[in-house]
């Protein structure tokens, strides 16, 4: 949930979504890296607090916090969620108040069944908060791990967003919000700046031009 502080400052709320050991951690901590060696126009404010296990997983999240600019209050705080399924109760927890998602989907091929199973649980937890994904919550795709052997194509992804009824058609008033899939390897930092930029690009314009909804132009 967008909240604006007494001094103007506005921060926005972006959880990055999906299986365990899928790459969120991994992005996350990339994007600070990326953010801080180059000149990007969003870089970090605090520093990445990691919650793991032993095995380096998340135990019940992670958090940071960025902002966009040099002399705008606009802060983007980022969480990533436990992917493990014993930590369902967990994940509704941290999703409260989420403005935008990263659904960072595994690639290879013997995780497809992962993905779909985060993925319902995604849309069956922005359901019980009364909300629709692209209509209020923004929805980027990282399809993750591009680098390894026998890892699915974007189509199927794509199929997959098609069943859900998240992809319109072109004509539609909302299909300049479709999700945009993009293909990432988080441990070398390919385009995972590209991904968490449109998302909080998507993030501000729900919230400057559509009150808390995608705006139609």
């Amino acid at each position: 949930m967008v909240t604006k502080t007494a001094n103007g400052d506005i921060y926005f709320k972006l959880t990055f979504w999906g299986p365990s050991s899928g790459g969120k951690t991994t992005s996350v901590d990339m994007l600070y890296k990326l953010c801080k060696k180059d000149n990007t126009e969003i870089f970090p404010v605090s520093n990445f607090t990691k919650i793991e296990m032993s095995s380096g997983s998340t135990l019940f999240f992670d958090r940071g916090v960025f902002k966009i600019g040099k002399g705008r209050g606009v802060f983007f705080q980022v969480y990533t969620v436990a992917g493990q399924k014993r930590f369902r109760d967990i994940r509704k927890v941290v999703w409260r108040g989420t403005d935008a998602v990263i659904f960072v989907a595994d690639s290879q091929k013997d995780r497809w069944d992962e993905n779909v199973d985060s993925f319902e649980e995604l849309l069956d937890v922005v359901s019980a908060e009364g909300k629709k994904l692209i209509e209020e919550i923004p929805l980027v795709v990282q399809l993750n791990k591009r680098d390894l052997p026998d890892v699915v194509p974007v189509s199927q992804m794509e199929e997959l967003l098609k069943s859900y009824g998240l992809i319109y058609p072109h004509g539609h008033k909302l299909s300049m919000w479709n999700p945009r899939i993009y293909e990432t390897i988080a441990i070398k930092g390919v385009n995972v700046y590209e991904a968490f930029a449109e998302a909080s690009r998507r993030m501000l314009l729900y919230y400057l031009q559509g009150g808390g909804k995608a705006p139609v132009f």
